[in-house]
């Protein structure tokens, strides 16, 4: 019974990770968030994290090319005390992204409150190693608000640069989300062995 658990645990990680890197590219490369929503919380002091995130761009655009079609970003996260925390992202072969999230709350409640600045760096950057897609959103700061309630947690915050549009695409209700331009929401439902999750950004 332990094998087997252990097992569907196991594909459930190879599930997520694969279908957050084909589907959002490189996240999980900032402080703590959901993929890409920021998450307010209390850290555990000297927790250090090490991740990486890849993706493979099938764009019909750079077929038969010799555009790089694979990148892979790595992160180290540091959590200097129980309300600051730092992630240094190596973006490409040559170029650091630093994030620093800093918790306003002074001690854990089910509601936490945090503001952030995400991609840290003087210019604008790419995480692909030929320039191709070359991001304007560095030095982009955030606030967040997280909510705590047995195992679910929502994310409501906003923030500015990374998390603007300067195109609208969506129609209907969601349209409406869109243009609240800069807000940004996320939940989490936990289970023993696997959480539900969703965000807009």
């Amino acid at each position: 019974k332990r094998r087997k658990l252990i097992r569907i645990s196991t594909y459930l990680v190879i599930f997520k990770i694969t279908f957050s890197t084909i589907i959002f590219s490189a996240a999980y490369n900032a402080t703590d968030s959901y993929i890409n929503v920021p998450i307010a919380k209390q850290y555990r002091i000297n927790e250090i994290q090490f991740g990486y995130s890849n993706a493979y761009n099938g764009s019909p655009s750079v077929q038969g090319t010799e555009a790089d079609r694979y990148e892979m970003d790595f992160k180290t996260v540091y959590s200097i005390n129980d309300r600051n925390q730092v992630a240094l992202n190596l973006a490409n072969s040559d170029q650091f992204i630093l994030h620093y999230q800093y918790t306003i709350t002074d001690s854990f409640s089910p509601y936490q409150l945090a503001a952030g600045v995400r991609n840290i760096t003087e210019s604008p950057f790419s995480t692909w190693n030929d320039n191709q897609y070359v991001e304007d959103i560095n030095m982009s700061p955030y606030i967040v608000n997280t909510f705590y309630k047995g195992n679910t947690t929502l994310s409501i915050g906003y923030g500015i640069r990374a998390f603007n549009h300067s195109v609208n695409n969506l129609e209907g209700l969601a349209s409406f989300f869109e243009n609240l331009n800069g807000v940004f929401l996320a939940f989490s439902y936990e289970q023993k062995m696997v959480t539900f999750m969703g965000e807009y950004d």
